[in-house]
């Protein structure tokens, strides 16, 4: 699968990879791609693998109206959300890369999901039962892109990660 982004106005950014549910410990075979629409001069492009977990917690009902049958409503209490994240891997893909407009630069990468299960997986299985609260968990491929003139640019591209 190629996803392709239009970063900025000097750069488009390509990432490809396989398209199907990975397991953790496994290698992912990624190919960064660069086409710029202008000369560019790159310090350094690297790919991370990073897992997202995300905590989101609901309110109890505060208000409840009896008549909720005939267009009484409930009132919850307000919810909240944190996240963290965590670099499982990162590799630099080019250090020092110089790119005339029009000349595109392709790299294939390996990353894996070293120690890829989330830290709150467990707790996760006891929230599934409560309702009140849960733990989300997403894996991400980020590309950052360290330019010598002009803004540093992100690129975020979901993986599939299967774990138990």
């Amino acid at each position: 699968m190629e996803l392709v982004e239009r970063l900025s106005a000097d750069m488009k950014v390509g990432v490809k990879f396989d398209d199907r549910i990975y397991k953790l410990e496994e290698p992912i075979d990624v190919t960064v791609v660069i086409s710029p629409q202008k000369d560019l001069s790159l310090r350094e492009v690297k790919l991370s693998l990073v897992c997202r977990e995300r905590f989101t917690i609901w309110a109890k009902p505060t208000v409840y109206d009896r008549n909720v049958n005939r267009g009484g409503t409930i009132a919850y209490g307000s919810s909240g959300e944190s996240v963290e994240e965590r670099e499982l891997d990162t590799v630099t893909v080019w250090s020092g890369l110089k790119l005339k407009a029009a000349n595109t630069a392709s790299q294939r990468v390996t990353v894996r999901l070293k120690n890829g299960r989330p830290i709150h997986a467990s707790e996760a299985k006891e929230l599934r039962m409560d309702g009140t609260a849960a733990w989300g968990f997403e894996w991400l491929l980020v590309v950052d892109i360290d330019t010598k003139r002009g803004w540093d640019v992100q690129s975020h591209h979901k993986v599939k990660v299967y774990f138990d």
